[in-house]
């Protein structure tokens, strides 16, 4: 045990929690991969709980990447997470599968989609602006991908009075 703490001390606390969460984001993926097949063959929209997975498995590898570059960079000179590339490109990932989220949740509704695609893909651009510009990010971005979650989360309500009611409903 005393192992581990010298080695917890000598590689910073930030390290552990940022491993972590980077296993934490494979976990959906994985459940993603095993069940999609069954859940789509029993889904009224098939097609939308294969693109909840696709968005899933989008996301994973960029997150991955961008907690383990924490992990391992978080005690060397000059390293913020704020301002690195893999923030940046997972980031990204976030606001690409919220517009497929969009698309899925919203029962492939195409408006609401390109209303999504509009909005996400503007904070896209002030992200990757703001990482060629040297500046580091910060809560406003953290807002901005709340408010794109809390849109697609919404999708379902916006467009039900939009979608075609099933046949013999």
């Amino acid at each position: 045990m005393a192992g581990f703490l010298e080695l917890e001390f000598e590689i910073g606390s930030a390290f552990w929690p940022e491993v972590f969460s980077a296993l934490s984001m494979i976990v959906p993926s994985v459940l993603a991969y095993h069940t999609a097949p069954e859940l789509a063959s029993k889904s009224v929209f098939p097609e939308g709980l294969w693109a909840l997975a696709v968005g899933t498995f989008l996301h994973c590898p960029f997150s991955v990447a961008y907690h383990l570059a924490c992990a391992v960079l978080d005690q060397r000179d000059g390293f913020d997470s704020y301002s690195t590339p893999f923030r940046t490109m997972d980031l990204t990932a976030i606001h690409c599968s919220a517009i497929i989220f969009a698309w899925a949740l919203s029962q492939g509704d195409w408006l609401y989609t390109f209303l999504m695609f509009v909005v996400n893909f503007s904070c896209i651009v002030v992200l990757f602006s703001r990482l060629i510009r040297g500046r580091p990010g910060g809560l406003d971005e953290n807002i901005r991908i709340s408010g794109c979650v809390f849109l697609f989360l919404s999708s379902r309500k916006l467009c039900q009075g939009r979608r075609k009611k099933p046949e013999g409903a």
